[in-house]
């Protein structure tokens, strides 16, 4: 018995070996509902610190000077923009 009857036939040999083709991977259907509902509780919770702040002005509003008032309504404006800017950037990032 010589030493090439005992290395089985799908063994490799040496050198360069076919590589077997497969498909890329390709996404399911359920990828994008998917991506859909995450963007959607993200953007609940991105922005329900927001809506809270607003509905607290809105609700205490009457209470409030308007020099108060109108720094309150600055400050939330900021958050807002910050907050959208954060989420722009995160979408742009997990695309």
């Amino acid at each position: 018995m010589s030493e090439d009857d005992r290395i089985g036939r799908d063994e490799p040999t040496g050198g360069a070996e076919p590589v077997e083709e497969r498909p890329p991977d390709e996404p399911g259907r359920v990828r994008g509902p998917v991506f859909l509902l995450v963007a959607i509780i993200g953007a609940i919770l991105i922005f329900a610190p927001i809506a809270w702040a607003f509905i607290t002005i809105v609700a205490a509003g009457s209470q409030l000077t308007t020099a108060t008032r109108t720094i309150f309504w600055v400050i939330w404006a900021i958050a807002l923009i910050a907050f959208t800017w954060i989420m722009i950037a995160i979408w742009k990032r997990g695309a």
